[in-house]
């Protein structure tokens, strides 16, 4: 089944947002399509946290938004394609992750946490539950303060 992350955004706006009582202006919102055969990630970031990708090798980079938040009002997204080969892992969260606040009250940001990923022995990060559950850990022996829910979710090859 062929699908692209383009296909999503006209059916969210069209009818989901819609439905939602005021005064819901937004949702941000991050969808990946993974081709394991062409070792392909395709996303698209809707004012969402950017996803980060720790590579293999440590190397890293994130999926930034792709276009604005999605709203009741049209709009347009594009697109985003990297490679997602074996030893790859994906992290995406919500804001809250980065909102919480350590005992000194400074944010967590996306540096740290991927400098925990990438801190991580080679057999850790292939196993997205062992990565999510020790990210998890480190994130609460540091967080203070949650103001914000927070949801993470793993995906490696």
């Amino acid at each position: 089944y062929e699908i692209s992350t383009r296909d999503w955004s006209s059916d969210v706006c069209s009818s989901d947002l819609h439905a939602l009582p005021p005064p819901t202006p937004f949702v941000t919102v991050f969808i990946a399509i993974i081709d394991a055969r062409a070792n392909v990630l395709r996303w698209a970031n809707a004012g969402h946290p950017p996803a980060v990708i720790v590579r293999a090798d440590k190397s890293s980079t994130t999926c930034p938004p792709t276009g604005p938040m999605l709203s009741r009002h049209p709009s347009d997204w594009t697109e985003g394609t990297f490679t997602f080969a074996p030893g790859d892992a994906l992290i995406a969260f919500t804001d809250g992750l980065l909102e919480a606040r350590d005992a000194s009250s400074e944010p967590l940001d996306e540096e740290t946490l991927i400098r925990w990923i990438r801190g991580e022995d080679g057999f850790v990060r292939s196993d997205a539950r062992e990565l999510l559950d020790r990210t998890i850990a480190r994130f609460r022996h540091r967080a203070a303060s949650l103001d914000d829910d927070v949801t993470v979710v793993c995906v490696t090859r």
